[in-house]
């Protein structure tokens, strides 16, 4: 018999991402969304429609047991044929059995139960005088207790004493329907009942008959104790994080803090109401610009063409746009000039993270651009620290984007790791290619800091970690060596023999604590996706650290 392949979990795995992959690509992207979006429309009206239709079954239901108990009945006195003695019986009595009395009901014509609920007839029942009815018989149809409405012969049950609290608590890590929170497992035990204590003495059958017994008792009340219990939270947990004395946190803040100023002005120039012609024409403009000459085959002078325009657009020069129609923006218009600015940035990170065979001519176009202005690379690389959530290795804020994207939609999940890396890839190509142009960088100003130097930063401070950082280590290590693995071994071989023990133990990390604990901050649904994520990203960097591995040795 062949034994199981051990790694084959691995490539089910890896193939499943594969597939993932290359369903999000550019050109399937709208089909998937637009499906998505008629998929969760669709299941959204048929939520709607059963829930009304369960609703209009219990009002049915509820109108029915009460008129078919209140509606009045005819009954002739009944015999014992031994004795001749005449049987009178209550008019509660007569309710509670009949139905279980080999009585004869006769109506006129078949009646459907929406016409019972109109119709003002009364049903004729009678008793046939032919044949003697045994006295024992009718001793048996004294009742006991009401007819039970679960059926036959079947005991009425104390819904309320017969449910215990053990069975009402909800699941651990089940969101509780009809509720604004969702159950932490993490609270304390309920010692108290949940519903509140009521007697089960049995009660009078007039009461019973006067008023049917309520089907909402599956609604808990809560009581204010239980209140003070689930209000409490579970304790914090300190999560590990990058220090804020680092090298890499400085250098995110300044990014931060540069970005926060900057879309400061962009957001004002955004509501001016006076600027809006102009806002509109930048926009399409821009759009329709980069479209046009950002393309796979793209040569030499579509590069140059499209270089020409930001360059002259933000240096305040007269450009035109695709139509021919002239665009200036006003020396003095400052708000507008970062617009503009916004707009290009925005737009190649979008282009990036939908087809990556454009790689090579947006780093063309973005690295020109560096080398001229300063303040669109001090933008660009705002940008991408903004919108890269684990190039900042704190776990508050990847539970925060988690549960944005879930928000939005569910399905593009999937897509949140490869648009990280597209970005994390373009910024390390732009790294590599700011070291070969040889441009003298300043690396002790945290606004100078760049080429591999910065990447090689970035690299030590993960690894200079007590604790790696669920997903962000694996990721941002595995995505430097893949990308950069070629100059780190011409020129900076020393570098990853030096940390090669430490990416060994990273390689080794179980990070079911750090699941558990930010789990607790997401969404149904976003514990799936950090184990899964976790797993691929494990399996990825063995992978990558194997080949370096080799690499060194044969080197």
């Amino acid at each position: 018999m062949k034994e199981p392949n051990k790694t084959q979990w691995q490539d089910d795995l890896r193939e499943w991402y594969h597939l993932k992959s290359r369903e999000y690509t550019s050109a399937n992207y709208p089909k998937v969304l637009d499906r998505a979006k008629r998929r969760n429309e669709i299941e959204e009206r048929l939520d709607k429609l059963e829930t009304r239709r369960q609703l209009e079954h219990n009002q049915l239901f509820a109108k029915f047991e009460d008129l078919r108990i209140k509606a009045p009945r005819k009954i002739e006195l009944l015999k014992d044929g031994s004795n001749g003695q005449t049987l009178q019986f209550s008019e509660g009595e007569k309710r509670s059995s009949l139905t279980d009395s080999k009585l004869e009901f006769k109506p006129t014509s078949p009646i459907q139960p929406e016409q019972f609920l109109h119709s003002t007839a009364r049903p004729l029942i009678t008793v046939s005088k032919n044949e003697p009815i045994p006295s024992q018989e009718i001793q048996n149809l004294a009742p006991t207790q009401p007819k039970s409405l679960f059926g036959p012969n079947i005991q009425q049950p104390n819904i309320i004493s017969s449910i215990t609290p053990a069975q009402i608590q909800p699941k651990p890590q089940e969101p509780v329907k009809n509720s604004g929170f969702f159950f932490n497992p993490s609270l304390p035990a309920i010692s108290a009942p949940i519903f509140p204590t009521t007697s089960t003495a049995p009660q009078e059958t007039s009461k019973l008959q006067e008023k049917p017994p309520s089907f909402n008792f599956l609604t808990p009340k809560v009581e204010s104790s239980n209140h003070d219990v689930l209000k409490r939270k579970s304790p914090l947990v300190a999560l590990p994080k990058l220090s804020s004395e680092s090298k890499l946190q400085k250098w995110l803040n300044f990014y931060l803090d540069f970005y926060s100023k900057f879309n400061r002005t962009v957001e004002i120039f955004e509501h001016d109401v006076s600027q809006k012609d102009l806002r509109i024409l930048l926009k399409r403009s821009i759009s329709e610009k980069i479209d046009v000459l950002t393309k796979r085959k793209a040569n030499n002078n579509d590069i140059a063409n499209v270089v020409v325009f930001i360059d002259d657009l933000l240096r305040n020069q007269p450009v035109l746009g695709i139509e021919k129609e002239q665009i200036q923006i006003s020396p003095g218009n400052q708000p507008a000039l970062r617009y503009a600015a916004a707009t290009i940035c925005d737009k190649y990170l979008t282009l990036i993270k939908w087809d990556l065979e454009l790689l090579d001519v947006i780093t063309m176009v973005i690295s020109t651009m560096f080398f001229k202005s300063k303040e669109f690379r001090l933008t660009f690389i705002s940008k991408i620290v903004h919108s890269m959530v684990l190039l900042h290795f704190n776990l508050d804020k990847i539970a925060e984007k988690i549960n944005s994207i879930m928000e939005k939609s569910p399905e593009m999940l999937a897509n949140w790791l490869p648009s990280e890396s597209a970005t994390f890839l373009l910024f390390c190509r732009l790294q590599i290619v700011l070291t070969s142009s040889k441009v003298p960088i300043n690396n002790e100003a945290l606004s100078d800091i760049g080429g591999i130097q910065l990447v090689i930063m970035i690299f030590e401070e993960a690894l200079k970690l007590d604790t790696p950082i669920l997903l962000s280590s694996a990721f941002i290590l595995t995505k430097i060596l893949k990308n950069c693995s070629s100059h780190f071994l011409k020129h900076h071989k020393e570098l990853l023999q030096k940390h090669m023990n430490n990416l060994e133990k990273l390689n080794t990390v179980d990070f079911g604590s750090q699941i558990s604990e930010v789990s607790k901050k997401l969404k149904n649904g976003g514990e799936n996706f950090l184990k899964t994520s976790t797993g691929m990203l494990k399996v990825q960097f063995g992978e990558t650290l194997k080949k370096i591995r080799e690499q060194i040795e044969k080197s």
